[in-house]
């Protein structure tokens, strides 16, 4: 027997359990950035434009806001191991109807369902860890829990990338369904029974859940489409602007005011979980932006495939070996405020050291910058994650993982449409800045290199042709022009990124200290 006040030993199904919730956490969190690098052939395949593409991804991140609010809810209805169940199923189905999808609008259809159930999923698995390591006094499975939050977005571009060169962009998707189908069968042999009954709850709050679902899709359409629109001088985007400021607005004050609301977000009235709660969502949308921009840049300007993206995944899978003791000791609460913001300028130095490159660097020059912030993003996540739940009682660990994954999962929305926006906008005004500074048809350099290259097309190309040779001469011009004004605009991308993660440092200190880490025993 386990004396009194002590916690009792792990029971083997517990950590088994656990395990499983946790590897499904992966998968939830991997299926965000799958898709990142294989846009361009999920385009080709169902007959789109690419920069429609983009949809395939940011339709699940949006899912998946939506979907954190739904999560207690549903565990409060049915009990959370049925909940648990009924998200592994449904995540299951959704990823094999993404295999199958025949246009673009079937797969943003079925990436909204999956995106939906993998967001209800993700706070479940994370109260049901907290619970088993507050039964047990154990910190593995938070660690676990963590871990598979970190590995996700690092992983799943070259995972997609390799698996879209070597089989098919719909592989992708298919090889998630037996994995999903072994989880939903050891989930139901092994995850305990709820331990208190289905309490019957109040009406649910169907104008808050579309007052969320309106300012969600509004945001995401401004933010994906403003800049093909020119922004605020379309009415379009003036009208969804206001619809998101209206949608979201009026859904954090109903929060507020309602009885029974939708998202507790009373909870933020705790300074340690607010703090917490920003800090996530503004290191996932810095980790997530820089991870992007990578990937753009190797393969969009380095030459790379999507293939090629996979030897990206070897220094950050080093990082994260290395780390594992620590990251153990930091999901126990362990290093107070020193690891966050450790983590924090380790990101940020891994994103300043990359936006200080050219296109020019070796591949080993990308990856480890990108291993770094990797390592900085997991110091951060691990410590931060253990935190947010210290001063929470424990009845209310259900909404509190909704409401801190939810904000989370909308840093990492902000953080994916906003370094396109970024991008866009930079590159016009690094071409203009290119124009205006070294591209003046008065400098003796650029009227010599003209000649040089129309020389070079006269006896090639043009085959004797002056005028076409010329032509060629200045579209060659161009061409570079326009590569190395990406090239700068995803450099200004990552300096961006890196300035952000040090802007978010003094938030830590509002995270307590070490000696009131552990959660009260309410």
């Amino acid at each position: 027997m386990t004396a009194p006040g002590r916690p009792r030993p792990p029971h083997r199904r517990d950590v088994a359990a656990g395990l499983v919730l946790a590897g499904m956490t992966l998968i939830a969190v991997l299926y965000v950035s799958v898709p990142v690098a294989a846009t361009r052939h999920i385009a080709g395949g169902v007959g789109a434009a690419q920069r429609y593409a983009v949809w395939a991804v940011n339709a699940y991140v949006a899912a998946n806001i939506v979907g954190a609010p739904l999560a207690a809810r549903l565990a409060g209805l049915i009990g959370r191991r049925r909940a648990c169940l009924a998200c592994i199923g449904t995540f299951t189905l959704a990823t094999a109807l993404c295999g199958t999808a025949d246009s673009l609008a079937q797969l943003v259809a079925w990436r909204v369902l999956q995106g939906a159930s993998g967001g209800i999923l993700v706070p479940l698995a994370q109260a049901s860890l907290a619970d088993v390591s507050r039964a047990s006094g154990r910190i593995d499975p938070l660690a676990a829990f963590s871990v598979a939050l970190l590995i996700g977005p690092p992983f799943g571009t070259p995972i997609g990338g390799w698996l879209t060169e070597t089989y098919s962009w719909r592989a992708m998707f298919l090889v998630g369904v037996p994995i999903g189908t072994l989880a939903l069968a050891f989930c139901v042999r092994w995850l305990p029974p709820d331990t208190s009954v289905p309490a019957k709850l109040a009406p649910f709050d169907w104008t808050g859940a579309a007052l969320l679902v309106v300012g969600l899709t509004c945001l995401e359409i401004v933010l994906t489409e403003g800049q093909v629109w020119d922004w605020f001088d379309s009415p379009t985007v003036v009208a969804l602007s206001a619809g998101a400021a209206v949608g979201l607005g009026g859904f954090g004050v109903r929060c507020l005011r309602t009885p029974d609301p939708l998202v507790r977000l009373d909870l933020l009235r705790d300074r340690r979980f607010l703090a917490s709660t920003a800090l996530a969502a503004g290191a996932t949308c810095a980790y997530l932006a820089s991870l992007s921009t990578i990937s753009r840049m190797v393969t969009g300007l380095m030459g790379y495939a999507a293939g090629n993206v996979a030897e990206m995944a070897g220094p950050a899978a080093l990082s994260l070996l290395v780390l594992v003791p620590v990251l153990a000791e930091t999901a126990g609460g362990r290093g107070g405020r020193l690891v966050p913001a450790l983590g924090l300028a380790i990101l940020a130095g891994g994103a300043l050291w990359l936006s200080f490159g050219n296109l020019l660097v070796s591949p080993s020059q990308v990856l480890w910058p990108r291993a770094v912030i990797v390592a900085g993003m997991s110091l951060t996540l691990s410590s931060v994650n253990s935190g947010a739940f210290a001063g929470i009682s424990r009845e209310r660990w259900n909404d509190a993982a909704v409401v801190y994954n939810m904000f989370r999962n909308l840093g990492a929305s902000l953080g994916l449409c906003l370094v396109g926006v970024f991008l866009e906008r930079g590159l016009q005004v690094r071409l203009s800045r290119l124009t205006e500074a070294h591209l003046d048809a008065l400098n003796p350099v650029v009227g010599e290199r003209l000649r040089q290259s129309a020389a070079r097309f006269l006896h090639g190309a043009a085959a004797g042709d002056p005028a076409a040779a010329e032509l060629l001469a200045l579209k060659s011009l161009d061409a570079l022009r326009q590569e190395q004004a990406q090239a700068l605009a995803n450099l200004d991308a990552l300096l961006a990124c890196g300035v952000l993660a040090l802007a978010l440092i003094p938030l830590v200190f509002l995270i307590g200290r070490r000696s009131d880490a552990r959660a009260p025993e309410g």
